[in-house]
């Protein structure tokens, strides 16, 4: 599978780990995955997408829909505030990030990118902490 889930601190985080050339029914299918658990959801706190190995394709926004409709579900099982850390080391993956910020505007997630997983696994750990009040070290 090119996108593998594998969840961390006792279910309170899921990393998407993306590799090779991926589109956006990869990420379609990974969300099914998840969504398959509403239960995880509940649990989650975090979500970090780490895309360092990934190779995109070009995505238009029109295709971008399917994949907001599964994080509204996703959203409607997650607790509040859902912290969701996207690592972007290339121009093209962090294009694609923003359009779908842009795209979940609303949604209730607390977003950022970076452009390292060390950057981003750093704010998870803190922002876990201060918003949630629990340590994941």
């Amino acid at each position: 599978m090119p996108i593998q889930l594998e969840f961390l601190h006792e279910g309170l985080g899921v990393i998407y780990r993306c590799e090779g050339a991926l589109g956006l029914q990869h990420f379609a299918v990974a969300n099914d995955r998840l969504l398959a658990s509403p239960e995880r959801i509940r649990k989650l706190k975090y979500v970090l997408a780490d895309t360092a190995s990934m190779e995109p394709t070009i995505v238009s926004p029109s295709e971008m829909d399917s994949i907001v409709l599964q994080d509204r579900q996703i959203a409607s099982y997650a607790a509040p505030g859902l912290l969701v850390a996207v690592v972007a080391e290339r121009n093209v993956v962090f294009a694609l990030a923003r359009m779908w910020e842009a795209f979940i505007e609303g949604i209730g997630w607390e977003t950022k990118i970076f452009p390292s997983i060390t950057e981003a696994q750093n704010w998870v750990r803190i922002r876990v902490k201060e918003k949630f009040h629990l340590d994941i070290t």
